[in-house]
């Protein structure tokens, strides 16, 4: 039975049993309902990504867009500046495959070394690790980490980058 309620109290008014009871049972029904609709998954009252500032799939896909591009454009301008560099191999692996590059300046110092590691058994390194040097060569300023991984034909079929 839905609750009832009284609104027209007085201040000599005697509360009786049957009061309390009405009043006790708006409670429970009152929380049951509360309960009730705070359970629901399937969005009652139809509030939009939008209404509450959360992302979209057409909004994340954008920025993963633009996000694609600053990395490849990056990624080309590390190559093009690489190219002025003296490469130095070091470390080679059973297979005769050098894991360290170093590239230096025209003065000698480090501006980037990398490194492969974790190696399969087929010899497909599953991690290449650069890291780049401050002008001096003597510290490491930042770095970006690339898991690598293989098909069955010891293709790459990604290289998944992160920042350190």
């Amino acid at each position: 039975m839905p609750y009832q309620s009284k609104t027209n109290w007085k201040f000599d008014d005697v509360v009786t049993e049957q009061d309390l009871n009405r009043i006790e049972g708006g409670i429970v029904e009152a929380l049951e309902k509360v309960d009730s609709h705070t359970s629901r998954m399937d969005n009652p009252h139809g509030v939009t990504p939008e209404q509450i500032g959360a992302e979209t799939p057409g909004g994340a896909q954008t920025k993963v867009d633009v996000l694609q591009h600053v990395i490849e454009a990056d990624l080309s301008k590390l190559k093009r500046t690489l190219d002025g560099y003296s490469a130095y191999r070091s470390a080679p692996d059973e297979m005769g495959q050098y894991t360290v590059v170093e590239y230096k300046r025209e003065d000698g110092t480090l501006y980037m070394q990398s490194t492969l590691s974790n190696p399969d058994p087929n010899f497909n390194y599953g991690t290449a690790l650069w890291q780049f040097y401050n002008d001096a060569g003597t510290s490491v300023i930042s770095a970006i980490r690339w898991t690598i991984t293989y098909d069955s034909n010891n293709k790459i079929v990604s290289e998944v980058m992160a920042y350190e």
